[in-house]
């Protein structure tokens, strides 16, 4: 296969998925297998993260606390803020 396209004269031709070794629509893994992989690699989306965080929220709000742990999360909260 030529480097260069007929159209763009000195622009190199993207190479294929076969010629690079990487798999189309699939990102490498950062993890390297196991449960840690696993969980870096649901960091990485987008859509579960958020799914987590409203759970989360949901969860803080409906459950009692105790005042001490409310007033913990509020110390937290304020410093972070800051």
């Amino acid at each position: 296969m030529s480097d260069i396209t007929a159209g763009n004269a000195g622009v190199p031709a993207p190479k294929a998925a076969s010629e690079t070794g990487v798999q189309a629509g699939v990102a490498p893994r950062l993890g390297g297998g196991g449960k840690l992989g696993e969980l870096i690699d649901y960091a990485r989306r987008a859509d579960i993260m958020l799914a987590i965080g409203v759970m989360t929220i949901l969860v803080i709000l409906i459950m009692p606390l105790p005042a001490i742990l409310l007033d913990v999360f509020l110390a937290v909260s304020i410093i972070l803020s800051v």
